[in-house]
């Protein structure tokens, strides 16, 4: 584990108390916090020496005099490695430091394979939004329970990726307040995550060790491998049901053809590198052949099954072809496993694609563009 790189984030804090670790030791066993309101890291520390002790440091210091250090020990006056010194400030009151959260209606939820739940994480951030935008759900990921697996969606609005998997569970002793949402069909409670505290959970947490979550009244989820301690606090607006729209893309039905993302991926993006543009429309099905089609991305028996055309008839709406952005389309398929494609003759309804990687399951939805 290495302290100075855990901590190094909240060390571009331009409050002071907040750029700075509160160690707190008590015959010798306790912890290294910091915090920026919206998330915290808590290090537990153990040694030897049976010294009692509370004070700040400054994060700067850590990270820059104890950079790759595996083991500190604190002493009377600050931290140390052996070899450099982090001095305690003295012009900050300990009291300041915020520590207070709401601690009621603990609910444990058991990440079974870290490994999954990181590589799903992953997958998802792509499909989250990276700035504030009116609907907040869109820049977290949303973890729901339910009665054997758990889903985990990211939405941008306009396209959406959900993930079944296995690696989490709640267990069945779980407060009835907190199933009372029924999200869907089959899930019963959940809880949104900011996807910027989400992206930092496999830097802060190794993929081989257990670890467990713990949401405190759907305010607060604590993540825990028993070394290092992380909290966040949860958003509350709550994720529209998202069922309807992979009902209306045909997530739940059979139509679908294979595809070899690969050879998808390789035209595609070479044709959105030579027309960078803010939106590139992407045509993938075309039944009049009134339109010219510069590439075959894929074939079923020989038969053109999934084509692209750089132009369009202007001024004119078919509904047999449907246009994406192709942007979104790139994205979605560069998603690990993708291997099924669906869509309607109709332009208006959502394409879906689907796939699976090792531990889960995941579908997208991408909704059409206007010609």
């Amino acid at each position: 584990m290495n302290i100075s790189k855990l901590v190094a984030p909240y060390g571009k804090s331009t409050m002071p108390i907040l750029a700075h670790a509160l160690v707190n030791m008590r015959q010798g066993r306790g912890t290294l916090t910091v915090t920026d309101i919206g998330t915290r890291i808590t290090v537990r520390l153990e040694q030897s020496d049976k010294i009692d002790a509370k004070f700040l440091i400054p994060v700067k210091e850590i990270s820059g005099k104890l950079k790759g250090t595996k083991k500190v020990m604190v002493t009377v006056t600050g931290i140390t490695d052996g070899q450099n010194t982090c001095d305690l400030a003295k012009d900050l009151e300990i009291n300041d430091f915020p520590l207070k959260r709401t601690m009621e209606e603990p609910v444990e939820v058991q990440i079974k394979d870290t490994k999954v739940f990181f590589a799903i994480i992953k997958q998802a951030l792509p499909f989250c939004h990276k700035r504030k935008i009116v609907s907040e759900y869109a820049n977290c990921l949303f973890i729901t329970y339910g009665e054997g697996d758990t889903e985990i969606v990211a939405s941008n609005i306009q396209n959406l990726i959900r993930f079944r998997t296995e690696a989490m569970e709640l267990p069945e002793n779980a407060p009835f307040r907190f199933r009372r949402y029924k999200i869907n069909k089959n899930h019963l409670g959940g809880f949104l995550i900011p996807a910027a505290a989400a992206e930092r959970l496999p830097q802060i947490y190794d993929r081989k060790k257990p670890l467990k979550c713990v949401v405190y009244n759907q305010e607060y989820a604590v993540f825990d491998d028993g070394t290092v301690e992380f909290t966040v606090r949860l958003p509350k607006p709550e994720m529209p049901c998202y069922d309807t729209a992979l009902e209306r893309a045909g997530c739940y039905g059979n139509e679908y053809i294979i595809i070899d993302p690969e050879v998808v991926l390789k035209d595609l993006s070479k044709f959105l590198e030579e027309h960078r543009k803010d939106k590139v429309t992407t045509v993938l099905y075309d039944r009049t052949d009134t339109m010219t089609v510069r590439h075959v991305l894929a074939r079923e028996e020989g038969v053109p099954a999934l084509n692209y055309g750089i132009k369009r008839i202007p001024g004119t709406r078919n509904m047999d072809r449907i246009a994406l952005n192709g942007f979104d389309l790139e994205r979605a398929l560069k998603v690990q496993g993708t291997d099924h494609i669906r869509w309607d003759s109709v332009g208006l309804v959502p394409i879906a694609l689907k796939g699976s990687g090792e531990g889960y399951t995941f579908d997208i939805v991408i909704m059409p563009v206007g010609f």
